[in-house]
């Protein structure tokens, strides 16, 4: 019950550009349990969802350090290190130890998929996307990450319709700004 407290208030803030009060709530989380894992995984996205991207990879490392072994942890870092840092192969690395723990895990296609996408094979990273976004068919950033692996694989009518999914499911979306400008070129 804890978590999904925490999740409802830190998207509650972020939604309305309250960034400091959805950090807030996250530190007092993990106040209470340094060592919350999903907690940990929770704040690594929410930093690096606002592209502020050390503190995403130190909570991502916190996560790791817990539990080396845990693959959405791995996947988690392994997004972080590609999109904010662009250590492909340090991400490649641990995006394949998830994939080889975890391969129907939607969280760990869709890193396996957007570090590939970053990486230039975006061809690739359609087939894990879809794989994701079948198994996740509700998430935004699952979604977002496909439209621009088909984007990027000459697709743009297929990435266009989950952009908008997108929009509709989360209007607020990190990236939500950049996705209408997107749609409003076609």
């Amino acid at each position: 019950r804890g978590l999904f407290a925490v999740l409802a208030l830190t998207r509650f803030y972020t939604a309305r550009d309250k960034n400091g009060l959805a950090r807030a709530v996250l530190d007092g989380a993990l106040t209470h349990d340094p060592k919350d894992l999903r907690v940990l995984l929770l704040a690594a996205r929410t930093a690096s969802d606002a592209r502020r991207y050390e503190e995403a990879r130190q909570f991502g490392e916190r996560a790791v350090e817990l539990s080396p072994e845990q693959p959405e942890a791995l996947a988690t870092l392994g997004s972080i290190e590609a999109e904010g840092f662009r250590d492909l192969a340090r991400a490649r690395d641990r995006v394949r130890r998830a994939y080889a723990a975890a391969p129907q895990n939607p969280l760990v296609l869709d890193a396996l998929g957007w570090v590939e996408h970053l990486g230039g094979d975006s061809q690739s990273a359609v087939l894990d996307l879809t794989r994701a976004a079948e198994r996740d068919p509700e998430n935004p950033r699952v979604l977002y990450h496909l439209g621009a692996a088909l984007l990027g694989a000459g697709q743009p009518s297929a990435a266009h319709d989950r952009f908008e999914r997108v929009l509709s499911l989360d209007p607020s979306f990190p990236t939500a700004p950049e996705i209408r400008t997107v749609l409003a070129r076609r």
